[in-house]
């Protein structure tokens, strides 16, 4: 424990849980809907298969570039900021996906969204880490990990439900302005940051950054990471 700054949250509010369980089963719920809807957006947009997977392919290329952008911010302007403003923008290129009438910029807003998640998915568990300590930390993060499956859930069922209702445009509609939502309540019920050092440069931030690259543990898991993601994402991409 750091003695030099304010003792770690040794408690979890229900707001503070509420507040990261909602931002993370929105950011999953965003990420997942399109999965459902494959063949409908082949229909609407009269393309191919392969080129209509693109929706999620681009998608999770955006969060692997974005997760890599997201650790150096947050590093800087700290981990609610982050968190909060992610979120937020969310709500725009979901709503731009809405609006598009061609695959071509259906693709732009899904790679924006995938850049603008990691602010969420990659950020919360530094905050938690810094902010918390056990048993807490072990309890948020259980709470993150289910949230991560049941916006999964929510995201296709959703989908599926509003699109069979209203139709996709309104499904993305609604998806997005969960989104603006789920900041809000992040912003005012999350705990501020009491522990977080800001690094004193956009250079530190990037050099801490570099110096991940050259460990070799991280590699590793990173690479694992990158497996396992691969193989899941693959088996749910398209089925004809």
């Amino acid at each position: 424990m750091d003695s030099r700054g304010p003792e770690p949250y040794t408690r979890v509010l229900p707001s503070a849980a509420l507040s990261l369980f909602g931002a993370a089963i929105v950011v999953f719920a965003n990420l997942y809907a399109p999965q459902p809807l494959l063949p409908i957006f082949r229909q609407t947009f009269h393309q191919s298969e392969p080129a209509v997977s693109l929706i999620i392919s681009v998608a999770v290329l955006g969060i692997a570039v974005g997760s890599i952008l997201a650790g150096p911010l947050s590093d800087r302007i700290g981990r609610k900021n982050v968190m909060t403003a992610s979120t937020f923008l969310l709500a725009f290129p979901t709503v731009g996906a809405a609006c598009a009438h061609s695959l071509f910029w259906f693709l732009v807003a899904r790679a924006l969204t995938g850049l603008l998640i990691p602010g969420v998915i990659a950020v919360v568990i530094a905050y938690v880490s810094e902010e918390y300590q056990r048993p807490a930390t072990s309890l948020l993060m259980g709470l993150y990990v289910s949230s991560t499956v049941a916006g999964g859930l929510v995201g296709r069922l959703a989908a599926g439900v509003m699109t069979a209702v209203w139709g996709w445009r309104t499904a993305f509609f609604v998806i997005g302005g969960a989104a603006i939502v789920a900041s809000a309540v992040l912003k005012l019920w999350l705990p501020p940051s009491r522990r977080f050092h800001p690094r004193s440069s956009w250079f530190t931030a990037i050099v801490g950054l570099k110096r991940s690259f050259a460990d070799p543990a991280l590699v590793s898991l990173g690479f694992l990471g990158f497996t396992y993601f691969f193989a899941f994402i693959s088996s749910f991409t398209y089925e004809s």
